[in-house]
């Protein structure tokens, strides 16, 4: 029973860590184009809201927050590359303070 509470409350901060990169990102002005719990192959798509999906994946030790442009060079408006510097700092610790913010 405490393995499985465990493994729960590993989900559960993980989730709070990417919700902060996700918050930081749309207020940053940068599209989020996958919010995932559990790490691919998905399993289900949750729903589609405001350009994001929101999917449910096959391995549940996670999850992730896909941002346009994050992977490549893309510098269109919208995307991780057009962003200053500043709002990509504040993208990456956004999930540190959102672990913190658990803990408090």
């Amino acid at each position: 029973m405490l393995i499985i509470l465990g493994v729960l409350l590993l989900i559960s901060l993980v989730i709070v860590h990417e919700f902060g990169h996700f918050i930081a990102a749309r207020r940053s002005g940068i599209e989020v184009e996958e919010f995932g719990i559990g790490f691919p192959p998905r399993a289900k798509i949750l729903t589609k809201k405001n350009g994001t999906v929101y999917t449910l994946n096959w391995l549940p030790l996670g999850g992730f927050v896909k941002l346009k442009g994050e992977h490549d060079s893309d510098t269109t408006k919208g995307s991780f590359g057009a962003a200053s510097l500043r709002q990509k700092v504040l993208v990456m610790l956004a999930g540190v303070f959102m672990n913190i913010l658990a803990a408090i």
